[in-house]
């Protein structure tokens, strides 16, 4: 059952990619005008519960907003959309995996197209203990072309018969007692007496905002109390708030949810710190989680309140793994040198990959001063609309496509002049650029016909020339022997 809730509501101005970057940048591209949706961006999250003694629970949450999707009419008054997902979890040592689908459908009212939604979903696995990779491809059913893909590598460790644990923190945007629930949860959402629904983009926002979360304690029988610190720190590891927390277990195994106020934090990023504490104070096991969030009344920190290691640990570059390293390079490397390009390929460490990517995009901050990087934030928005409009078939990379790559190095156009096919005479597109080398033209033509628009010709310096590129790529003109 699809979850549905109101963007005015619950996320004011802010969208995921925005609050991670503390982004309230609007772009308007009003020279590309499409029909086509906006991409899937879909934000993903994980916590682990204990199941027995020698597997977990795992719970992948999901989120994202239905302006994305495409509904078709399910009866006179009510749209449909089926969001369809495919699951392959592999076992790291035995190479075994194992493949779930599923389908989360969401129905609206014709009237109430344009109203904006979020929409929130989760679903369970079973797992050992092991190592396992989980890849999770998601794709409108309505439009099989328009689909995101996640990755993620989870431990499953056991859980000790006699040992105090804690379990994973599950960020939440609602937790409701089921006596006093404002509407009917789906019961997928439901822990003991509770309803929590899932905050996988784990941001936080509003005029009375509160961090909600939940999480478990394992094995407490014969135990008065249960002692928890509960910490949030700044971004640079500062403790910023404690909260002691003395609970009495309901049972050997029990859940918490929490909520605590959080106006009184500036906007930013932090850290969600839960310790499991003995009676002499020592700490017996200990969760964290980062969080982000945004405070219309209270800016950001200033970067020169912070060290360079601690800026670096703050982006999102010091948590990317090899694979996603790679696909940062490749489309960082559009716009690189090649004095840049040459250091990239002497880097073997993962650390040193994750500086140089955090130090690439530093060096090119308009205003060093702010924790934003605008030119970061103009780049991924680029990457985000050639995804959305320069796809064709299955190649879902946009990107890294001719048209994107020259989006990415050049920007937006200052004209752009699109020619549909006609008769034997390909479509082109003519991308003109006022602001570059006294005025230049980028010359795309789809070729074959699918969508694939490749560039054929520039005036541009150092990009393809070929004068003679209109009769030999739109007129196709060739004598009849070669057909």
């Amino acid at each position: 059952m699809a979850i549905m809730i109101n963007y005015n509501k619950y996320h004011l101005l802010i969208n995921r990619i925005s609050m991670k970057k503390f982004q309230l940048i609007v772009f308007s591209f009003l020279i590309f005008s499409f029909s086509k949706l906006p991409a899937i961006d879909i934000a993903y999250d994980y916590a682990k519960f204990k199941y027995n003694e020698d597997s977990s629970r795992v719970e992948v949450y999901y989120s994202f907003f239905d302006n994305s999707l495409k509904y078709k009419k399910f009866d006179d008054s009510t749209l449909l959309m089926n969001m369809k997902f495919e699951a392959t979890l592999t076992n790291s040592i035995t190479k075994v995996s194992n493949k779930t689908k599923w389908v989360f459908p969401s129905y609206k009212k014709t009237h109430d197209t344009n109203t904006v939604y979020s929409l929130y979903g989760l679903q369970k696995f079973y797992l050992p203990k092991g190592e396992y990779q989980i890849e999770i491809i998601a794709y409108d059913q309505n439009n099989i072309s328009n689909k995101s893909k996640w990755n993620e590598k989870v431990k499953i460790n056991t859980y000790a018969e006699y040992s105090l644990q804690l379990s994973d923190l599950q960020m939440a945007t609602v937790i409701e007692n089921e006596e006093n629930a404002t509407r009917h949860w789906d019961e997928m959402y439901r822990k003991n007496q509770y309803f929590i629904l899932p905050n996988p983009a784990a941001e936080y926002s509003g005029d009375y905002p509160t961090l909600n979360f939940y999480f478990e304690t394992y094995n407490t029988a014969n135990t008065d109390l249960i002692n928890y610190n509960v910490i949030i720190e700044d971004a640079a590891k500062r403790e910023f708030l404690r909260v002691p927390l003395d609970v009495m277990p309901a049972s050997s195994d029990f859940g918490k949810p929490l909520s605590i106020p959080i106006n009184i934090l500036p906007t930013g990023v932090y850290y969600l710190r839960v310790q499991l504490m003995s009676k002499e104070e020592n700490k017996l096991d200990e969760k964290v989680k980062k969080f982000f969030y945004f405070n219309k009344n209270m800016p950001p920190q200033v970067a020169s309140n912070f060290t360079e290691d601690q800026l670096f640990e703050m982006s999102e570059f010091s948590t990317l793994k090899e694979d996603q390293l790679a696909t940062e390079y490749r489309k960082s490397a559009i716009i690189a040198n090649s004095n840049e390009i040459s250091q990239w390929k002497k880097l073997t460490d993962l650390k040193a990959k994750q500086r140089f990517l955090y130090r690439f995009w530093r060096q090119r901050d308009p205003d060093p001063e702010t924790l934003i990087n605008e030119k970061r934030v103009e780049y991924d928005e680029f990457i985000k609309f050639a995804n959305t409009y320069f796809t064709y078939g299955n190649f879902v990379e946009g990107w890294n496509t001719e048209r994107g790559r020259i989006l990415l190095k050049y920007g937006f156009p200052t004209q752009r002049d699109r020619f549909v096919e006609i008769d034997t005479d390909k479509a082109y597109e003519d991308w003109f650029y006022t602001e570059i080398q006294g005025g230049v033209h980028f010359y795309f033509v789809d070729v074959q016909g699918f969508g694939n628009y490749i560039l054929v010709h520039s005036s541009a310096m150092n990009e393809l020339k070929n004068p003679n590129w209109y009769k030999q790529y739109v007129k196709n003109e060739k004598s009849t022997d070669e057909y």
